[in-house]
């Protein structure tokens, strides 16, 4: 029987080492989509949650410039250790080498993919974070008021004539009390870090930015068909949540538009 799923989002923040712990943010397209600020939104939740008291946080990601990589993230970043609610002094992005590099978090995929399948049916969002936690993660259900308005303070005119590239940047750092990107070209611990400044003049990157008070919704005939479709073949205490999914018909269906 055919009928739409809603589709569900995880950040996984996978720990180096086996002894580590995990941790997942996840949240569903009813609560929020998949863009930059929403992306940003993840990132300050687990620093919030994970990393409220260390001084120096070290990240390890790709290198890809749609979400890890852009100068929206950057601002965000900038932000972030410039905040009162964490205590880092600094804040340091490690950018993997493109091409078919293994991370930590692959091994976190194929363990939730291999607990998804002795699950069977997910019927509810308890069902799937259940799931994730049995993968040996940490779960952060991203609730609405998590996520952040996230602004661009990037002054292109100041970037475009100092001819900052994020391509040559394979680590960044952020530096509490400065706006500053510094950077390398390399992981060589004998690379100095350039500095580099890509903000307006007027941006605050002291203000916390806004949270959302309204959730994304999903369209409501998507709605009305899970629960008409797929809801009278799941247990009736796995039904309150669809009967609960928030709906909002000027929402894309993610489904056919990633947005």
């Amino acid at each position: 029987m055919f009928t739409k799923r809603i589709i569900a989002f995880n950040e996984i923040f996978a720990a180096l080492g086996a002894a580590g712990k995990n941790t997942t943010d996840v949240w569903h397209e009813a609560i929020a989509s998949r863009l930059a600020q929403d992306i940003c939104s993840t990132y300050w939740n687990f620093f919030v949650e994970k990393q409220r008291d260390t001084e120096h946080i070290v990240l390890w990601a790709n290198n890809c410039s749609a979400q890890n990589k852009k100068w929206q993230f950057f601002t965000f970043l900038a932000s972030a250790v410039n905040s009162n609610l964490i205590a880092g002094k600094t804040i340091r992005m490690n950018y993997l080498f493109t091409g078919k590099t293994f991370m930590s978090a692959d091994s976190v995929h194929s363990a939730i993919e291999r607990e998804l399948k002795k699950k069977g049916d997910c019927c509810d969002w308890q069902d799937f974070t259940s799931v994730l936690e049995n993968g040996n993660c940490g779960v952060i259900n991203m609730a609405v008021q998590n996520f952040l308005e996230w602004r661009d303070g990037l002054n292109r005119t100041t970037i475009s004539q100092s001819g900052l590239k994020l391509a040559n940047m394979a680590v960044v750092e952020f530096r509490r009390g400065s706006k500053s990107v510094f950077f390398k070209p390399s992981h060589q611990l004998s690379d100095e870090f350039e500095e580099g400044e890509f903000f307006k003049k007027t941006f605050s990157i002291e203000t916390l930015r806004a949270s959302r008070t309204q959730p994304r919704g999903i369209p409501s005939l998507k709605r009305a068909d899970i629960i008409k479709i797929l809801c009278p073949m799941m247990p009736e205490l796995r039904r309150t949540f669809w009967n609960n999914l928030p709906s909002n018909d000027t929402s894309l269906d993610l489904i056919d538009n990633f947005v």
